[in-house]
């Protein structure tokens, strides 16, 4: 064999040995997407009664003096199984006087297990959100549709003062189609299907118990936000105006804003004539901001920590405040 022959030989193998490697490659892939898919597949296809803890629909009507019933709340709570002391501090104060509340986590990651918490068949990441509160509202409508008046969504960092948003909804009916929160405008590619703006989802909305129904049956059905990925709530709130749910004004009397996105520190310090600090562009309402930024009945704050949780609950139902004579006696 001479140099030429042999030179072609080895090349033809070491072809044959690298289109082998390659394939072999090729399989592996497979093997690892193949077994992503099953385990996503698995998740999706769980049966549904499980998801909900048993008592979830439990929920006594009772009457109030005046021989009203009761309103019924509940309160559906984003979060993730990194937030465990988030999980915590929500749970141990303001969600307490809801009556009753799902922390929303992927059934993907290991999380806690509580008569409190849902596992959804999600991925656990920031743009599977959509996908958490939709299932979650699902799953509420098709074992719970009649055991509540309203459902509020809220974060793991929101804090909310319950008896606050039931004076906000005393009169109105939960049998016709409501959303509420604190407004946004909508830009970019989602102005086109939100001119009115949407709801902030860290500040927490309301749906009444007709809207749940309607955006179930219309929005979600006929595919008018996404399943997976966008802002979760730019997304519902596309859904929510494709089922024809209107937006309800949440402005105190005085024209100041109920719900609130940000820190209680940032709604106190930022002014409007600031430059450097300007409030929110998304902003709607274009309500005020400084010292006279909040209704005195707020319902909700925004970017609240765990700590903080605590000096609410502590501040807002523990402290009371002597009301001491000031005036000065009169002279001589």
């Amino acid at each position: 064999m001479n140099f030429c022959n042999y030179t072609f030989v080895c090349m033809t193998k070491c072809i044959k040995l690298s289109r082998l490697k390659v394939f072999g490659i090729f399989v592996l892939l497979l093997l690892i997407m193949g077994s992503s898919w099953t385990a996503l597949y698995s998740l999706k296809h769980r049966e549904l009664k499980t998801l909900l803890p048993p008592d979830m629909c439990s929920v006594t009507r009772q009457s109030s003096q005046d021989r009203k019933p009761r309103m019924r709340i509940m309160c559906i709570i984003l979060t993730s199984g990194k937030a465990l002391e988030k999980m915590n501090a929500v749970n141990k104060t303001w969600s307490k006087r809801c009556d009753k509340k799902l922390f929303m986590y992927s059934s993907a990651v290991k999380s806690p297990v509580s008569p409190y918490t849902i596992h959804l068949p999600v991925l656990e990441s920031r743009g599977h959100l959509t996908g958490k509160v939709r299932k979650t509202l699902e799953h509420i409508y098709h074992q719970c549709r009649d055991s509540f008046d309203w459902i509020l969504k809220s974060d793991d960092d929101t804090y909310v003062i319950i008896e606050n948003l039931r004076h906000l909804l005393s009169d109105k009916d939960p049998q016709k189609a409501a959303y509420l929160g604190y407004r946004l405008n909508a830009f970019g590619d989602n102005f086109l299907h939100l001119p009115n703006g949407y709801m902030s989802g860290g500040a927490g909305y309301v749906l009444s118990s007709r809207a749940l129904h309607d955006v179930v049956h219309k929005g979600f059905k006929t595919g008018a936000c996404k399943e997976v990925g966008g802002e979760e709530d730019a997304e519902m709130g596309k859904c929510l105006d494709a089922s024809g749910v209107p937006m309800l004004s949440t402005l105190a009397e005085d024209g100041k804003e109920t719900f609130h996105p940000q820190d209680l520190h940032t709604h106190l310090t930022l002014n409007n004539d600031t430059v450097l600090r300007e409030p929110p562009r998304q902003e709607r309402n274009n309500g005020p901001w400084g010292e006279s930024c909040c209704s005195r009945y707020p319902v909700s704050f925004h970017w609240v920590k765990p700590n903080e949780m605590y000096m609410f609950e502590y501040l807002i139902y523990n402290i009371s405040v002597h009301r001491v004579n000031t005036e000065r006696p009169n002279a001589g």
